[in-house]
């Protein structure tokens, strides 16, 4: 996809990815994954919007070890530091 600058602009063309995630991933959306497919599973009835609704109340109340746990995960899949070192005061 291209961007055309605005006329009378200095703003320059990009090229970009369509494919490419609008957003980096986030702790929460590694919990979805974890769960979604378990939840599909056990409520086959339910919409899509339903269990992630339901999802979203389990994160609400998940354990701050689950939420670290999940952060960890992310940090492995992105290559980034691991964050628990830095909640944990470690070094």
């Amino acid at each position: 996809m291209l961007l055309s600058p605005i006329a009378n602009s200095s703003a320059v063309c990009v090229l970009q990815d369509p494919k490419a995630p609008k957003r980096p991933m986030s702790a929460y959306l590694v919990f979805l994954e974890r769960y979604r497919e378990q939840e599909k599973k056990l409520n086959p009835e339910l919409k899509m919007a339903d269990i992630i609704k339901k999802l979203a109340l389990k994160w609400r109340d998940a354990s701050d070890e689950e939420k670290r746990e999940c952060e960890v995960r992310l940090s492995i899949l992105v290559g980034a530091p691991c964050l628990l070192s830095y909640t944990s005061g470690g070094h």
